[in-house]
């Protein structure tokens, strides 16, 4: 998954690659959506393992697909495949800039490490550090907790709740993808954050 935000992030130009990233982290085609109710329909007969099997028609189609994923040009170009690298970017509108080779300074790993903690950087460095330990916690943390810990509080059917709480949420994905293109990132991830801290607040009460 991260390997296609990435070649997803070369491929989409730059004016629209926020808002579309949003909408396909946001599972713009359903496969949450879909997924839990496959899973509420599914887990209590066959138990949780019928989900490895369902994904699995998907990994054998990334299998059968793979000769046409593009190949990122930027690692074309670091090792020398120049014709190639042009065939890959011509295919989205994109184009290789002739400029004079400018010498850098040699960085070691340490320094630019270093620079992420310097003056200059280390309040932003503090706020998305923790902002990237938060979204981890949330997303593989407390989203896979809610099943079981709803079956111990006593409901019934966990995975039914998870697959409305999808459909509900599912339009919120349009909004906010408007919102981190077209009205200001920063606001959104701080609107956001802010939403979901709340929630987690009222769940844990």
């Amino acid at each position: 998954l991260p390997i296609c935000y990435a070649l997803l992030a070369e491929t989409i130009p730059a004016r629209h690659r926020g808002w579309v990233m949003i909408l396909i982290g946001g599972d713009i085609a359903g496969a949450y959506v879909l997924t839990s109710w496959l899973s509420a329909a599914l887990v209590p007969l066959f138990s949780w393992r019928i989900l490895w099997l369902i994904g699995l028609p998907t990994g054998a189609l990334f299998i059968v697909l793979n000769r046409w994923m593009p190949e990122s040009p930027r690692f074309l170009l670091r090792h020398g495949h120049e014709a190639q690298a042009r065939v890959v970017m011509a295919r989205y509108g994109a184009s290789i800039v002739e400029s004079e080779p400018v010498p850098l300074p040699a960085i070691r790993a340490v320094d630019a490490w270093s620079k992420l903690v310097s003056p200059r950087l280390r309040a932003s460095t503090v706020v998305i550090g923790c902002l990237a330990i938060s979204s981890g916690l949330v997303l593989f943390g407390f989203n896979l907790w809610i099943p079981t810990n709803l079956r111990m509080l006593g409901f019934a059917q966990p995975d039914a709740l998870l697959r409305n709480a999808a459909l509900m949420g599912f339009p919120l994905t349009f909004v906010v993808a408007w919102m981190y293109g077209f009205w200001s990132s920063k606001k959104t991830i701080v609107v956001l954050t802010s939403m979901t801290a709340a929630a987690l607040f009222g769940f844990a009460l």
